[in-house]
């Protein structure tokens, strides 16, 4: 039986992949032979062509392969935004080794713990970062260290406020630490290409939101599967410039505004982080057309004080992940760029979406259709053995070719997550008529208040009308008699603080909502809790509103 969402699927895109015998190294060497000229990575000003990213990395691989690193093995990238760490990645690549992007918010007990699962050969690491591996180097005797400073790819003039600066390294240099500015600049022998599509090319671990971050392994088909439908769905073209300010350590950033550009011959426009005057103003004044968010960044551009002063039309693709937007966001969105936001949705198991809206036929309020070779089940809550209906809420189950092989070394993780085959997502929501999957949050976060369930996303999505509100987030608190009741974080608009109270957000949910599911009580921070790649830690207000109500 055809697919429910194949009746809106955009006549001009196709329904299924054709992969070549091509991981995203190749085509990247591909680019540098055709276009060398063409810009691959765009730093503050510094600019990196295709030629020359494929001189470094190639030689960067070369020095690799000859301290011992090859196929199969695993090395890290611990390092924020930078040309280093798609330097570094691409040689692993061409090794047929393995990359393991490590957070770098990271101190020495997640360090630890994520060395001693993923076992590298070798680390990339920032300079300033040294100071949390040093501690546990005996852990790890053999790892080789390979530096690198945020400085040493910054052009001298920089063309926008950089968010980071010189820093003197405390840390003497360490026996057997090399540089990647040293070892990029051998004239070596390369090593031939020696990945397949179907070999590990990713550990990408968990947000450890719930234990312990678990390594999801992903393919190289499971990245040039994404890739190329984050091209399909939002139509980039060769030498489309795509903004780059998502962590790369992340999924998302890796997959869309990294992995996509390169696979398609695109412009990475690469910023450290996400600063809102800076992010604005490069759009602004490089012209660029594609930008991949998270909610956050999306409420921080339209709420910002001057965004009506950029020239923002040059944008014609924009993805949000991360956590579902609003609709009220989706709308002051459209006003201030005058470009619509896409939704999508995945996780680092499904090599970030699996689901979104292509530009035409795109539907508000959903996270989209499944991508290409994709399909979906809801299955009960309760037994994921049992499909439930289109409309009706379930857990969200996946197939395709960017769902991970499994969890790396973690045989019990892995037969838990899949069930005949079937990926299970953790996620709670339903599938309509035509096939637009709509997400209601996750099933360890569904409230039962007086024996209904409440949905924090749903909820959330009611308060966001609000005029004072900001950002919000809802937890379920104990409660002897309903069993939960709701609780909302709230950060208010700078213009409401000191004007409404509390109480009044109470008064106004309670007209707004149902009895059972409006928030009883509502408490005011000046920020959420988020990851570092800004997704909202919904589990730490969780556990601080419970442990307030036990006091």
């Amino acid at each position: 039986m055809e697919k429910a969402w194949y009746k809106v699927w955009p006549k001009d895109v196709p329904q299924h992949f054709i992969f070549e015998d091509k991981v995203l190294e190749n085509y990247v060497e591909e680019h540098a032979r055709t276009n060398p000229d063409d810009t691959a990575v765009y730093f503050y000003g510094k600019i990196i062509t295709y030629g020359e990213l494929a001189d470094m990395y190639l030689q960067l691989a070369s020095q690799l392969h000859a301290r011992g690193v090859g196929k199969g093995d695993t090395v890290a990238l611990y390092m924020e935004n930078s040309p280093q760490f798609i330097i570094a990645f691409l040689a692993v690549q061409r090794l047929g080794a393995i990359a393991v992007p490590m957070n770098p918010m990271f101190k020495r007990a997640e360090l630890s713990h994520l060395l001693g699962d993923a076992g590298p050969k070798a680390i990339f690491i920032q300079e300033n970062l040294l100071a949390h591996l040093c501690p546990i180097l005996p852990e790890f005797p053999g790892l080789r260290i390979i530096s690198t400073a945020l400085t040493d790819f910054a052009p001298d003039h920089p063309e926008f406020p950089m968010s980071f600066a010189p820093m003197e390294r405390t840390i003497s240099r360490l026996p057997g630490e090399e540089r990647i500015l040293e070892l990029i600049h051998y004239d070596d022998p390369i090593p031939p290409a020696n990945a397949c599509l179907d070999d590990t090319a990713v550990l990408q671990y968990t947000s450890g939101t719930t234990g312990m971050p678990k390594g999801a392994e992903l393919t190289h088909r499971n990245i040039v599967a994404n890739a190329f439908s984050f091209r399909d769905g939002v139509r980039t073209k060769p030498r489309d410039r795509h903004l780059s300010a998502m962590p790369l350590f992340h999924v998302i950033g890796l997959v869309n505004c990294m992995g996509s550009p390169l696979c398609n011959g695109g412009a990475i426009m690469l910023f450290h982080r996400f600063v809102p005057d800076v992010i604005l103003e490069a759009i602004h004044k490089l012209q660029i057309q594609h930008w991949v968010s998270t909610a956050t960044m999306n409420i921080a551009v339209i709420n910002h004080p001057n965004a009506a002063n950029y020239d923002l039309s040059s944008l014609s693709g924009c993805l949000s992940g991360g956590a579902p937007v609003p609709k009220p966001i989706f709308e002051r969105f459209y006003e201030v760029t005058r470009t619509r936001l896409l939704e999508g949705y995945g996780l680092s198991e499904t090599t970030a979406q699996i689901t979104m809206n292509f530009m035409e036929n795109a539907r508000v309020g959903s996270a989209g259709i499944p991508l290409m070779d994709a399909d979906i089940r809801v299955v009960a809550i309760d037994d994921p053995n049992v499909e439930v209906p289109p409309g009706q809420q379930g857990e969200l189950a996946f197939k395709g070719p960017m769902v991970m092989k499994g969890y790396w070394k973690n045989l019990e993780a892995t037969a838990a997550a899949f069930v005949d085959g079937w990926f299970l997502s953790g996620d709670l929501g339903h599938v309509d008529e035509d096939g637009y999957v709509h997400i209601s949050g996750r099933k360890k976060e569904l409230i039962k208040s007086s024996g209904f369930s409440v949905f924090p996303n749903e909820v959330e999505s009611i308060m966001h009308k609000h005029t004072a509100i900001k950002e919000v987030c809802v937890v379920g608190v104990a409660h002897d008699y309903r069993g939960e009741e709701v609780k909302a974080y709230v950060v208010l608009k700078e213009e409401a603080i000191g004007n409404v109270t509390e109480q009044d957000i109470v008064e106004w949910a309670k007209e707004h909502m149902a009895v059972y599911k409006y928030p009883r009580k509502v408490e005011f921070l000046n920020e959420l809790p988020k990851t570092g790649s800004g997704k909202l830690l919904r589990r730490a207000l969780y556990e601080r509103a419970n442990q307030i109500q036990k006091t």
